[in-house]
């Protein structure tokens, strides 16, 4: 059993007339198997994907740590003038 035409046309973000007309010609069993497998990751490119999201976030909580501490080094200055408001 293959996808029905509305789900063809819902899945290309077009009306079930213009999927009739224009893409039924390429209906099949091998059309059908290409549609539901092209955006099948394998686990070694999900793992691929996982390690570079894990190296950004890691780069990016680097970042965030060193300017906390720029902050916390300016809150101290700051501490001992009453005219200027404290970060935090």
């Amino acid at each position: 059993m293959g996808l029905t035409t509305e789900q063809r046309a819902k899945s290309l973000g077009h009306s079930v007339t213009m999927n009739e007309n224009i893409y039924n010609k390429h209906l099949g069993i091998e059309s059908d198997v290409e549609f539901l497998t092209t955006h099948i990751q394998t686990p070694q490119s999900i793992i691929a994907n996982l390690t570079q999201e894990n190296i950004r976030l890691k780069e990016e909580i680097m970042f965030l740590k060193k300017t906390i501490t720029e902050l916390e080094i300016e809150n101290e200055k700051l501490k001992g003038n009453n005219n200027i408001t404290k970060l935090f």
